[in-house]
């Protein structure tokens, strides 16, 4: 589970109305090839405002999450590995979310969300502008 330890809770559920709206946008109109009206998009960020922080939390992992966890670029980019060194001594590359003590990207990602309003997955089409 993922802990904010930012103080002010505004910011936090303000960061992921936004993330969870770009979501929404890049799934209709990227994924689906469908046009999304502005109508539509101020309904989606009424409705996670009245969620709470630990409900975005979760509508996040179910949808963004599984997204981010989906994308080969944590794979195949040496800027997602760090170098640490082993129980042998031995210099090894690691996932840089496993060096940061995350089990997955969308961990990773969320916690560099929610304290920093900064991601390193974007969006094709969207309403907010990073970081949030």
């Amino acid at each position: 589970m993922i802990v904010c330890s930012m103080s002010d809770s505004d910011v936090v559920k303000e960061r992921l109305v936004r993330d969870l709206v770009n979501y929404q946008i890049e799934s209709k109109e990227v994924g689906g090839g469908e046009d999304v009206s502005m109508d539509e998009v101020d309904s989606w960020e009424e409705d996670y405002r009245e969620e709470t922080i630990e409900q975005l939390k979760s509508l996040w992992e179910g949808t963004v999450g599984e997204w981010v966890n989906s994308m080969d670029r944590w794979y195949n980019d040496d800027q997602y590995y760090q170098s640490v060194e082993n129980e042998d001594g031995e210099m090894e590359e690691i996932p840089v979310w496993e060096a940061n003590g995350f089990e997955n990207p969308s961990d990773w990602q969320l916690q560099k969300l929610v304290e920093t309003g900064s991601i390193d997955y974007g969006y094709m089409s969207y309403r907010y502008d990073h970081p949030y």
